[in-house]
């Protein structure tokens, strides 16, 4: 604490006695590991969020900083959306969680149904594992298949987590039945289905990611997937609302046979939505996925209220032209500084 002001010098203790309890109590020991690597040193990190709203948070120091990570992208309309909070609050009244279906579960479907191209009818979890798992659990189902193949990040259930050669406590069985393939390569996806040839049950991918698909790409995918009776799944966990509220497949005009959305759907209320074709999504009661909360009407309150401003205002356009902004900004940093971009 040498050279800090009392009060500042205060702060500080504070907040080490509060990281000295969350490595006690807390299983992974430390804040955020997916930002951490982005700070340098604890007087600068913002360790304990004591508020936000609107693009800002507010640490127990009393600091402010513009987050740009959004809680890993759930917040896309910004904290406190007043819109959002005051759907909270009104489904506060009636309870969060009941016994039978509220009419909230039918709104929210209906309003789901008719924002996304592909889907004729949905189920709800609470988070993209969720719903991918169901996904992946309905496509074996339809083909009587076991392999997946896979572009992109698809949460921590066993399916996906056993291609992970570092994580540990996963049957080592289920590590032959899940393959990765490169993006922007169809010959490399071509080769993969001729390999499994007979094997497949569904190609999952992001649909976009760390780049934007080439002309064709995806419906070059979509051709392949149909071809060899594949069920092709759009995770659009990430895209979804950001890019439209059709998400990715809306935007490129590609149809998967199953679509997985979450994220942003409720503006940080957790919240997943797996669906799809009827013939498909028909055989979702048979899966055996299920959870307490799959009916949790505060969550979908705030989705239905997120869903309202995505399909009235330009947010996908607004976060477009900051991304550019930010884009442009950080080359012509980097430039300047004499980096070479690729």
């Amino acid at each position: 604490m040498h050279g800090l002001k009392p009060e500042a010098a205060e702060r500080a203790h504070e907040t080490a006695q509060l990281l000295q309890r969350l490595r006690q109590a807390h299983a992974y020991g430390g804040v955020m590991a997916g930002v951490r690597p982005l700070f340098h040193g604890d007087e600068q990190f913002p360790h304990f969020v004591r508020d936000a709203e609107g693009c800002t948070i507010t640490d127990i120091a009393g600091r402010q900083f513009v987050d740009w990570t959004f809680a890993a992208g759930v917040v896309l309309l910004g904290y406190r959306r007043p819109e959002v909070e005051e759907a909270i609050c009104r489904q506060l009244a009636s309870g969060p969680t009941v016994t039978f279906t509220s009419v909230l579960e039918v709104e929210l479907a209906e309003m789901l149904v008719d924002a996304i191209p592909s889907v004729d009818c949905v189920a709800f979890g609470k988070n993209g594992s969720d719903a991918l798992t169901a996904a992946v659990r309905i496509a074996r189902a339809a083909t009587g298949k076991e392999v997946i193949l896979f572009y992109g990040f698809h949460g921590f259930h066993d399916w996906y987590a056993a291609t992970g050669a570092d994580i540990q406590g996963v049957q080592s069985a289920l590590r032959s039945l899940t393959f990765p393939f490169p993006y922007n390569d169809v010959d490399a996806l071509r080769q993969l289905l001729d390999e499994h040839s007979g094997s497949v049950a569904g190609i999952v991918m992001e649909p976009t990611k760390h780049a934007l698909p080439e002309p064709g790409y995806l419906e070059a995918v979509r051709e392949l997937a149909t071809r060899s009776g594949a069920v092709l799944v759009f995770d659009e966990v990430v895209t979804s609302l950001r890019l439209g509220i059709g998400g990715a497949q809306a935007l490129y005009g590609v149809m998967p046979d199953l679509t997985c959305v979450g994220k942003a759907l409720a503006n940080g209320m957790p919240i997943s939505v797996v669906g799809g074709r009827r013939e498909l999504m028909r055989l979702f009661p048979y899966v055996g996925v299920g959870m307490t909360f799959q009916g949790e009407s505060l969550s979908m309150a705030a989705a239905k209220a997120t869903l309202n401003i995505v399909r009235t205002q330009p947010v996908a356009e607004h976060v477009a032209r900051a991304g550019e902004t930010i884009r442009s900004a950080f080359l012509d940093s980097a430039v300047r500084l004499g980096f070479e971009p690729r």
